[in-house]
């Protein structure tokens, strides 16, 4: 069980904490380049090309991301680089530093590089493993044998969204902050959802974390679930345990152990009522190319479950919104991403205290 000694008041613990925090805290937040390539894009949709034009030019990884198709040209020796990687490593930071559980995991995740549409296979042992033995001179020594399976990252799929404003948006100070809160609050949420569901693969699809994931039953209270998790990840090899729960979980969790030798993260696409465990470092990610496109003449079906805007028996989808005639501007957003759990070092419990 985890529990502490009343060495020190609830209070001092939380003030600890809190110090502690501030400490590691690292320094003002860096812009993003695919966050400024995204604003950018809507800069030029929106009718100000040259604000557009001047962030592109500050930074060649903007550039990349903005202007993925670049004519031949010139190149000065020793003033080039790996844009095309950078620009990956840039779409990988965007995500992993989204505000969401699963960006936190995503940051601590073993991050692969994937060509788009391939894969690879990761070996490990499925039977236990023979330990080493003293051996004397001349004697033979044991080899170990076994069974081994293996678990797959990739082929990389489709991760896509729709966002639209208005283009008044571009006029106002405060446009770009606007503008890239409401981008990372849509991407956090999507992201959290296709981590943590429990559906299966697909064509499309990757399959869920919790995908095929038999719950533990609860102990009834917060110190032996924790537990449950923790010790069924480490039984599967696991080095670490982060704790995934729906937030009322998560805080009382937080509340209960303000000194946990464990992260504890929130999320709105877990259940009510169930407690996830997992080893960050045996989750497997790839991220690949990104396509940024706008548009002010489409006529969209504004919904989070699209249909398309006029079906076979002529029936209109609504609402749909013209962005010529409204005077807005559409983002679409299309990132190639792979991701996969290695080792099975996950677990949950399910009806877990309130």
């Amino acid at each position: 069980m985890f529990r502490y000694a009343n060495l020190i008041t609830h209070q001092e613990a939380l003030m600890a904490r809190e110090l502690f925090q501030a400490l590691r805290a690292p320094g003002a937040e860096k812009p993003n380049p695919l966050a400024r390539a995204a604003w950018a894009k809507f800069l030029r949709a929106a009718g100000r090309r040259d604000e557009a034009e001047r962030i592109e030019a500050a930074d060649p990884i903007v550039q990349r991301l903005a202007n993925p198709i670049v004519t031949r040209a010139d190149q000065t020796i020793g003033a080039t680089a790996n844009h095309a990687a950078l620009a990956q490593a840039g779409v990988a930071d965007y995500f992993s530093n989204l505000p969401s559980a699963g960006a936190r995991l995503i940051a601590q995740a073993t991050s692969i590089p994937l060509e788009s549409r391939s894969s690879i296979s990761f070996p490990r042992s499925s039977s236990t493993p023979v330990a080493a033995e003293w051996v004397a001179e001349g004697e033979p020594i044991p080899v170990g044998g076994g069974t081994l399976s293996h678990d797959t990252l990739g082929p990389q799929k489709k991760f896509a969204s729709i966002v639209a404003f208005s283009a008044e948006l571009a006029k106002r100070s405060g446009g770009q902050a606007i503008f890239e809160t409401i981008l990372k609050e849509k991407a956090a949420a999507a992201l959290d959802a296709a981590l943590f569901s429990d559906t299966a693969g697909s064509a499309s699809a990757h399959a869920g974390l919790r995908y095929g994931l038999t719950p533990l039953s609860t102990s009834g209270y917060p110190d032996g679930d924790v537990e449950k998790v923790a010790a069924a990840v480490a039984d599967a090899g696991g080095s670490t345990v982060v704790i995934v729960a729906a937030p009322s979980q998560a805080m009382a969790i937080r509340v209960r152990f303000p000194l946990q030798p464990f992260e504890v993260l929130a999320s709105t696409a877990l259940p009510a009522g169930t407690l996830l465990g997992l080893d960050p470092a045996a989750l497997a990610v790839s991220f690949g190319s990104v396509d940024i496109y706008p548009t002010t003449e489409a006529l969209l079906h504004m919904s989070d479950d699209p249909l398309e805007i006029v079906d076979a028996a002529g029936t209109i989808s609504d609402p749909a919104r013209s962005l010529w005639q409204t005077n807005s501007v559409a983002l679409r957003l299309i990132v190639d991403v792979a991701f996969a759990m290695r080792g099975g070092r996950i677990a949950a419990v399910a009806g877990t205290w309130p």
